[in-house]
């Protein structure tokens, strides 16, 4: 069951700040190399850390800039996730939206590599209420980051988080430092 929409708005509207530990973990693949390095922290909105609500960031370092960055929650019924927001930075794939949402998304074609934002907004059922899977629907970003610092910013910016100044650059990364 997907959270309540008075939560997930709140959550998305509210000034945010990222709790440490602020601690960047690398994925490796069966050979042994980096496959995905990320950070995963608590939010703290409005003063209370409302439980289950995360901010992740996930980066790929085999390419210049390809990143994803994540706010999400808790499902009510359980630990799962429900994505409120998403920043897919040079994504590896093709995104196609579904015939629902604002007329604007309907059938949005995002091709690879192509940045864009799923806001759980775009995505809402005909009766207001959250989908099982949350922010679904995609909108092109026209902002072309070439730093990850920018891309940081932009979703700092959008989800009013205070103290992105806190997280430490992703480390050997390239163009990303």
């Amino acid at each position: 069951m997907p959270i309540q929409y008075s939560l997930a708005d709140r959550i998305f509207q509210t000034s945010k700040d990222l709790l440490p530990p602020f601690e960047w973990k690398p994925t490796t693949n069966g050979s042994g190399h980096e496959h995905r390095r990320g950070i995963e922290c608590r939010v703290r909105i409005g003063g209370s850390m409302p439980r289950g609500v995360f901010f992740r960031i996930a980066l790929f370092p085999r390419f210049r800039l390809r990143a994803t960055f994540q706010l999400e929650c808790e499902r009510d019924s359980g630990r799962a996730h429900i994505p409120l927001y998403r920043l897919d930075v040079d994504p590896a794939s093709a995104h196609q939206n579904k015939l629902f949402g604002p007329p604007e998304v309907h059938g949005i074609f995002l091709p690879q590599g192509k940045n864009h934002e799923h806001i759980f907004y775009d995505s809402l059922r005909e009766d207001g209420g959250l989908r099982l899977h949350g922010a679904v629907q995609a909108r092109p970003v026209e902002a072309d980051f070439t730093e990850f610092s920018e891309a940081l910013a932009y979703v700092c910016d959008t989800l009013k988080i205070n103290n992105r100044g806190d997280l430490p650059p992703p480390g050997d990364q390239g163009v990303l430092l």
